[in-house]
């Protein structure tokens, strides 16, 4: 694997940081919609764990993207990039494991 230079980390961190905030910001939007009992994201009706997922994701985003930084102060900036982009992967398989599991 090539090695990573500081100014293209830095430019995957923030990418990788912005993508998980903009995933962040609809799942804002379902987050409301849940509260209110509207939506799609009622009609689903989650419970247990697939709840506790989707009201995780706040946390597992600040989380993933202060490891990323973290990492990236440490010089790994290959693991910071990665570190950041977790969360948007991690929508990804829920919303899979949704539609394929439940």
């Amino acid at each position: 694997m090539p090695k990573v230079d500081s100014a293209l980390g830095l430019y995957g961190l923030i990418l990788a940081a912005l993508g998980s905030l903009f995933v962040l910001y609809f799942w804002s939007m379902g987050a409301l919609f849940l509260l209110q009992n509207e939506g799609f994201i009622a009609e689903l009706q989650l419970a247990g764990g697939w709840r506790t997922a989707f009201w995780s994701y706040p946390f597992l985003t600040l989380g993933a993207i202060a490891a990323g930084a973290i990492a990236f102060l440490a010089r790994r900036y290959d693991v910071a990039v990665a570190a950041a982009g977790l969360p948007l992967v991690a929508a990804i398989g829920y919303y899979f494991a949704l539609v394929l599991v439940r």
